[in-house]
């Protein structure tokens, strides 16, 4: 096998083809882009070329897709975060394209590219983690899910962040919201969502050995029990 990431996968019912579609992290080849997996069941998957992305005089960079999602303009945007070009520092961020349909072609926002991120590079202060889509509790909105950050220390630097004895953080869930811009067109910014605020209470403390699969949490909030935490979209 050559060498290469197929890795974790977002995915949609495609009203299209009448089933599934699903965009696996991949590193696909001449052009950087997320891979396409379509099934009938959604159990049974069938590899096809990868998306098409017209980078245009956007310096192409791969990334880990983090989902897709249609936004009010009918369009829709998916979001992928990497270290990326030159423009970003060199920082891992999170960068936006679009496409009129769901399976592509997408094409960089290039008035709004780098939707978030770092300056510097990921040997300082901070590096974070991937974002993706997911819903909220309260009418399923869309909301980006900033998973975690983790500090670029001496004493807590990523590998331990990684292997569990360091710190990492649960950013605020922000929501998308389309904003005009010069060019006459509308731009995906973030925002915060104000769900966030029944989210707040006591620093919840877990011993290393709950963190595995099964494990369930209680937490007190300031507003009583907590709500269900926003559910994300399927993925494989």
């Amino acid at each position: 096998m050559a060498a290469g990431r197929w890795g974790h996968a977002y995915m949609h019912y495609d009203s299209e083809h009448h089933g599934y579609i699903a965009f696996p992290v991949a590193t696909s080849e001449p052009i950087p882009a997320p891979g396409i997996l379509r099934s009938e069941d959604g159990l049974n998957w069938t590899v096809f070329p990868p998306v098409g992305i017209n980078f245009g005089p956007v310096q192409g960079n791969g990334f880990e897709i983090g989902g897709v999602e249609q936004l009010e303009d009918g369009r829709f945007y998916m979001i992928g975060g990497g270290n990326g070009p030159t423009m970003a520092g060199f920082g891992y961020s999170m960068f936006t394209l679009r496409a009129h349909n769901l399976s592509g072609p997408y094409a960089p926002d290039t008035a709004a590219y780098r939707l978030s991120g770092q300056m510097r590079g990921a040997t300082s202060a901070f590096g974070q983690a991937l974002a993706a889509w997911c819903k909220s509790y309260d009418g399923g909105r869309a909301l980006i899910s900033q998973y975690m950050v983790m500090p670029y220390t001496p004493d807590c630097g990523v590998h331990r962040s990684l292997s569990g004895d360091g710190h990492v953080w649960l950013l605020p869930f922000r929501e998308p919201v389309l904003v005009a811009g010069s060019d006459g067109d509308v731009h995906m910014r973030l925002a915060y969502w104000d769900g966030n605020e029944k989210l707040k209470g006591a620093r919840l403390m877990a011993a290393r050995e709950m963190m595995g699969i099964g494990h369930r949490l209680e937490v007190e909030t300031a507003n009583g029990p907590a709500s269900p935490s926003p559910s994300p979209s399927p993925s494989g």
